[in-house]
């Protein structure tokens, strides 16, 4: 898992295990509270991109991993 120089988990790590939430992967680590904090501090309001150039989007909302949510077979997010 890649981390910075404090040893907290890169927005796009935790964007990734989230994904691997979402698309039921057992192997991926579980998310903590601090994990979502500290996502959402980095990525709310940015503008993303799936990779699609018709899709580009902002964050507006982080969905809790208690809350579902559906996400396509193949699921990748790339910062803009």
């Amino acid at each position: 898992m890649d981390h910075d120089d404090e040893g907290v988990p890169l927005a796009q790590e935790i964007v990734l295990r989230r994904i691997g939430q979402m698309e039921g992967r057992a192997d991926m680590m579980p998310l903590t509270d601090a994990d979502y904090a500290r996502l959402r501090a980095l990525i709310l309001g940015r503008t993303v991109s799936t990779g699609d150039e018709f899709e580009i989007f902002e964050i507006i909302e982080i969905v809790p991993p208690d809350e579902p949510a559906i996400v396509g077979d193949e699921t990748t997010v790339e910062f803009a």
